[in-house]
């Protein structure tokens, strides 16, 4: 083995030893508009490398964007999660999360096991108002490759708008590069990744081997 297809394979094993990203490591923000609701979702990448014991936040903004009264009713509901692997909490913040928390003080909706089909009411919040809502995901299960997808709902004015990881949610209106809702939640993500980056690697650790041998053949 030539020392460009060793360098690969080595750089691949490091990137597979590699350890779960820490929470709130970094974070991807997506916005999904209607014709009257805006939620803006907030998700760190810890959300997609949990262990036993950590915890993540996914936040999401609630806005009535156009003129008039309105009451909107929002809700948490789990499209899918291994079973007995996670726990959520949800609190509401009159504005945006901070690093440091909510500065005017947070209020505590929600706290509950991740079931498959639970749908949870959040409360509701009116055109005055646009409220943060905190999603923390626990992982509290040793199941190997656990996971949870969850969806944070919007319904009023007329209309429902949707974030998090089902399908038939609205198209985002402008997703930062590379953003997505609320990404599948567990260390299967990392392992996916992992053979992902090393596959490319090899690839290129392949490649170059080809082009020095065609060279050779030329000579």
């Amino acid at each position: 083995m030539g020392r460009l297809a060793r360098a690969a394979v080595a750089a691949a094993a490091v990137l597979a030893c590699l350890p779960a990203a820490p929470a709130g490591a970094a974070t991807a923000e997506q916005v999904v508009t209607g014709e009257h609701l805006q939620l803006v979702s907030v998700t760190s990448d810890a959300m997609a490398a949990l262990a036993p014991g950590r915890a993540a936040t996914w936040d999401v903004g609630v806005s009535v964007i156009t003129a008039g009264e309105a009451t909107v009713d929002v809700s948490l509901r789990v499209l899918d999660a291994t079973a007995s692997a996670f726990e959520v909490a949800v609190s509401r913040c009159d504005q945006r999360w901070t690093a440091e928390g909510c500065s005017s003080g947070e209020l505590p909706l929600l706290e509950a096991p991740v079931t498959v089909g639970e749908s949870s009411t959040l409360g509701s919040t009116d055109a005055g108002s646009d409220p943060w809502y905190r999603v923390t995901v626990t992982m509290v299960g040793e199941a190997d490759a656990a996971q949870a997808t969850l969806q944070l709902t919007a319904d009023g004015v007329g209309e429902e708008l949707s974030t998090g990881t089902d399908p038939g949610a609205p198209v985002p209106a402008a997703p930062a590069p590379g953003a997505g809702s609320l990404p599948d939640t567990g260390a299967a993500v990392v392992g996916q990744a992992a053979l992902a980056v090393a596959a490319a690697l090899t690839g290129v650790a392949l490649a170059g081997l080809a082009r020095r041998r065609s060279r050779r053949e030329l000579t």
